[in-house]
């Protein structure tokens, strides 16, 4: 947190910048931070320093990689400094409404005075309680959030399905804290009232739709496409908008999982375009050594049922999966099976290295984990066999913050 403490003491205010889905305010330094249209600080910029606000709460920092240089993974900062944080920001945007009031009067974008002076008030109207009350909401909301694939952070996440059906993956427990649950329609009106307060006028911050949690078309098809029509009715503005569509994750098991392109053709209707499938790994072997359920044949016949329904498709695979003593074996068996695929321009690969949770059953296995020059030597195997028109991902779960 020092560099919030000790940076940009100079003139406050060098631009205030009113975008469509953010109030930016900048110094005469390198610092500068991001209000949401609600009036949440979004994230801010000190020095080197990259700080992140979730709506969930939790605060990250990282490094800004210099030219060259690997991005840097963001880690979390604890309560009692993501509050510090706050104050501090809070009280530079309000020095900085000051100095507006005194006379500056050079806005980038802004079309008013009046939007200017609405904004400031909407930021000042935040305190410490105000923001408890938030976190509280999200917490109704969502419970929490565990992961999202690094292109959809910006998208607006809702709930058709709560957690996992499966739970027994032996390197996963992002959703064991969450009792498997298909929301009723009431229940999903309720949810989708919530998000409405929580997101309020900062739903402009966001970008497409996600579905959740793990397999959010574990569901009557139908019946999905009429939870959508509902979320039409409460966010307009995200059908209105351009934006990338509506996506989800989806397993390649389980009994509402389309078996013919057909069963896909009333979501696709109401704006699903992409699905996310864990792959995992294209070795039988290992999938079975970890507890991923059915073959990868699986993920195959379901790559290609979404695909000639007109589905662009992302796959996500775990370095590291198996450790040295299945090194080679993952390489090529996932290769193989990404192969038969048929995946095309559209369509997406994420490379996530293994991180475990310490209560994960993986970590009981006798199994020697990769370092991070193994994992580094593995993706570049997987990217040199790997087709090259298919867009290549990093994944990286640490540091996530919704």
């Amino acid at each position: 947190m020092p560099a919030l403490q000790t940076h940009g003491r100079g003139t406050l205010v060098k631009f205030l910048d009113l975008r469509p889905d953010l109030f930016v305010i900048g110094d005469e330094e390198d610092f500068s931070v991001s209000f949401d249209h609600e009036g949440r600080w979004f994230n801010a910029l000190a020095g080197t320093w990259r700080y992140r606000r979730g709506m969930s709460g939790i605060v990250t920092r990282v490094e800004r990689a210099t030219r060259g240089q690997d991005p840097a993974v963001p880690t979390r900062i604890s309560d009692a400094d993501a509050l510090k944080i706050t104050h501090i920001l809070h009280e530079r945007a309000m020095v900085a409404r000051d100095e507006w009031q005194r006379g500056f009067r050079k806005p980038l974008r802004s079309t008013s005075q009046r939007q200017i002076e609405a904004g400031f008030e909407k930021i000042r109207g935040w305190d410490e309680k105000r923001y408890a009350q938030n976190i509280a909401l999200f917490r109704k909301v969502y419970g929490h959030i565990p992961i999202l694939p690094p292109d959809q952070y910006l998208a607006l996440y809702l709930q058709p399905v709560i957690g996992c059906r499966y739970h027994r993956c032996g390197f996963c427990t992002l959703y064991w804290d969450k009792a498997h649950h298909v929301r009723s329609d009431a229940e999903w009106h309720e949810h989708l009232s919530d998000a409405r307060e929580l997101f309020g006028a900062s739903i402009s911050t966001r970008h497409g739709l996600f579905l959740g949690d793990a397999n959010a078309l574990d569901m009557e098809p139908d019946a999905l496409a009429d939870r959508l029509l509902a979320a039409r009715h409460i966010f307009p503005e995200m059908w209105n908008r351009t934006g990338p569509g509506i996506v989800a994750f989806q397993d390649a098991f389980g009994p509402n999982i389309p078996s013919q392109p057909e069963g896909y053709a009333e979501l696709i209707k109401r704006g699903l375009c992409r699905i996310y499938i864990g792959l995992e790994s294209g070795s039988d072997n290992i999938r079975k050594l970890v507890s991923k359920p059915g073959p990868a044949s699986d993920v195959v016949a379901g790559v290609r049922t979404a695909k000639k329904a007109g589905l662009s498709i992302s796959l996500m695979i775990i370095i590291g999966l198996g450790g040295r003593e299945h090194h080679e074996e993952h390489v090529i068996h996932t290769a193989r099976i990404i192969d038969e695929c048929s995946l095309g321009v559209d369509d997406k690969i994420f490379f996530s290295r293994l991180v475990l949770d310490p209560g994960a059953p993986y970590g009981r296995l006798d199994l020697t984990p990769l370092s991070d020059t193994e994992m580094t030597d593995q993706e570049t195997s997987l990217r040199k066999i790997l087709p090259g028109h298919i867009q290549i991902i990093p994944y990286r779960i640490e540091g996530f913050v919704y």
